[in-house]
């Protein structure tokens, strides 16, 4: 079972576009602009796969307390894998151990290890697979987007391969990428798509459903 928890996101809804797009394929509860569960002692223990896609504290979604992480860090330390969608980095950036774990992350102003923010300029962007010998690569392809966010100047917090990437006037920048954290579990992320027809991009969603794939079974 895959759980997603997702944010309007300012209204754009990226979470619940993608949710339409996989449903079909894969076993998932959504939840939209409401965290609650995750504070119910148990409430991720038959979750096979953690997927999120908000930022606490902005939008709908109150920012979180030390203690309100203490389901999320459990399902952590179990060895179990997570897969940040575009801004899921940010999630819970408010807690220590979050921040390390993400790989790369995205970084929201006043950050509280006082690094810069992180960026996204929009426009049009081409994402390529990138030679890699992690056996996820091959699974993914490259696409376009129109007039979209690209996330840049991410904080890199632990080891990771980068997948996808996109080069752009102000550089190169990944675009997908999995790493681990220190208990063993994969950890994804899939930064590009934010408006509703970044989800009409087959290669895109077919992008998203390989690296879950990935994270639910390993390589084949």
């Amino acid at each position: 079972m895959i759980y997603f928890f997702a944010d309007n996101h300012f209204e754009a809804r990226p979470g619940y576009h993608l949710y339409e797009k996989l449903k079909g394929d894969f076993n998932i509860k959504f939840f939209e602009d409401d965290i609650s569960p995750l504070s119910i002692p148990g409430f991720l223990k038959n979750c096979d796969l953690f997927m999120i896609n908000l930022i606490c504290g902005t939008g709908k979604i109150q920012e979180t307390g030390p203690e309100d992480g203490a389901e999320i860090k459990k399902y952590c330390m179990a060895g179990k894998p997570l897969f940040l969608i575009h801004a899921g980095s940010a999630a819970f950036s408010n807690w220590d151990w979050w921040r390390k774990l993400t790989g790369l992350r995205w970084v929201r102003e006043k950050d509280l290890e006082g690094l810069p923010p992180s960026v996204h300029p929009v426009k049009d962007f081409t994402v390529t697979r990138v030679a890699s010998s992690h056996p996820l690569a091959v699974k993914l392809k490259g696409f376009g987007l129109k007039n979209d966010e690209i996330y840049t100047k991410l904080a890199q917090t632990a080891p990771a391969d980068v997948l996808l990437e996109t080069k752009i006037e102000e550089g190169t920048f990944p675009m997908a990428f999995i790493s681990r954290n220190d208990w063993g579990g994969n950890v994804a992320g899939f930064l590009p798509g934010h408006k509703a027809d970044a989800f009409e991009n087959r290669s895109l969603v077919d992008n998203i459903g390989a690296i879950i794939e990935f994270l639910l079974n390993g390589p084949e």
